[in-house]
């Protein structure tokens, strides 16, 4: 099943054009990213985010 597939070591580009990618439902990648919904996104809040108190607590992910 995972025979013939993946060429590309270093770019994915060259397997998802020529229709060799394969990535099994067993390997796939959970949610990823931060989890708290509160998280600041401009660049002072990011900057002083580690020294505000409560921040650190985390939310399940959400979907987008």
């Amino acid at each position: 099943d995972e025979s013939n597939r993946n060429y590309g070591n270093n770019l994915i580009v060259w397997d998802l054009l020529f229709g060799t990618w394969f990535l099994p439902k067993r390997m796939r990648v959970g949610k990823l990213g931060l989890f708290n919904r509160d998280y600041p996104l401009d660049f002072v809040g990011q900057m002083t985010a580690p020294l505000t108190p409560g921040l650190d607590k985390q939310s399940p992910p959400h979907d987008r």
